[in-house]
């Protein structure tokens, strides 16, 4: 992307989002914070004035009396949309009906635009969900409305591990992954952060008590290293994988701490530091005869254990 494209791209993120940290601007724009600092003089200089606010609260805003962009919408656009409608539906995504008939009111305000989409079809391969849409989206709402005001919430949760629980709360965010909706919340019972899978909550109510969202805690810290939504202490892993999956692994960045090295015989040599153990291990029986784990023992001694669990349910 252009110094210009660049630009604008930071005056329509300002637009829609009010104020903003330069931080949050350059990982939006994936550009270094200097940079940031370089647009909004270009953008000053073409009569587009950013705020600039110190402090905890502060970060870049547009000033009042800048002119603002009025950005046509292009057939490409439109397209775009669609695209992500349809992942949000394949996807299982609770709001997939609404965004769709968001987009539709979006459409309506343009003249019929007759174009031929020749550009190539993507698809979406997802496992088909069980899970109640209208519950989801009635839980996101009220932990919403408890978020927006601070008010702690407590929930009935089913945890896998130890079954059904009354948990107090203090909400953080909410994600998606693989097509489940999950919240981010520190739990009282637990006294740190952990994900609940919203389907798993059997009852949701937002109390009178206030609580305070830790100041250190970053989002994005919170889910680096992670392979897949697993969180955990970080481990460093070393591994020899061999075709095909050594190919597999080398085309995806794993975690911000790891390095590939390709052996003579085709397979790569990977060390990483990751979270989420009970994933890894899953992770690596997944690619069967083609892995072997070198370090640290403990996860050999437990993939081989998981491996002679696996033999015996064949002994017939």
């Amino acid at each position: 992307m252009g110094k210009i494209g660049a630009a604008l791209n930071m005056v329509m993120l300002l637009q829609n989002n009010g104020k903003m940290k330069i931080e949050e601007i350059a990982r939006e724009l994936e550009v270094s914070n200097r940079q940031v600092q370089e647009y909004k003089s270009e953008l000053e200089q073409a009569g587009i004035f950013i705020n600039s606010q110190s402090g905890k609260y502060g970060g870049y805003s547009i000033a009042p009396g800048s002119r603002y962009l009025s950005i046509p919408v292009r057939d490409m656009d439109l397209s775009i949309l669609d695209r992500v409608s349809d992942f949000l539906t394949k996807s299982n995504n609770m709001y997939s009906d609404e965004y769709k008939n968001s987009i539709n009111r979006i459409k309506s305000n343009f003249k019929k635009r007759e174009y031929i989409d020749e550009q190539v079809k993507y698809f979406y391969i997802y496992p088909g969900s069980s899970v109640n849409k209208e519950k989801e989206i009635k839980l996101c709402e009220q932990i919403s409305d408890a978020y927006s005001m601070k008010n702690k919430i407590e929930i009935g949760y089913k945890s896998i591990k130890s079954g059904e629980s009354e948990r107090v709360l203090h909400p953080y965010g909410i994600y998606n992954y693989e097509g489940d909706t999950y919240l981010i919340a520190y739990c009282e019972n637990r006294k740190e952060v952990r994900d609940f899978k919203l389907c798993r909550i059997s009852k949701l109510s937002i109390m009178d008590e206030k609580y305070k969202i830790d100041e250190d805690f970053d989002i994005h810290e919170y889910t680096k290293n992670s392979i897949g939504n697993f969180k955990g202490e970080e481990i460093e892993i070393h591994l020899i994988i061999r075709e095909p999956f050594a190919t597999i692994v080398s085309e995806k960045r794993w975690s911000s701490k790891q390095s590939i090295k390709e052996l003579s015989d085709g397979s790569i040599e990977f060390r990483a530091r990751m979270m989420g153990y009970e994933q890894i291990k899953s992770w690596i029986l997944g690619m069967g005869p083609s892995v072997t784990v070198l370090e640290p023992q403990k996860l050999v001694d437990d993939v081989k254990e998981d491996i002679k669990k696996m033999m015996s349910t064949y002994n017939y």
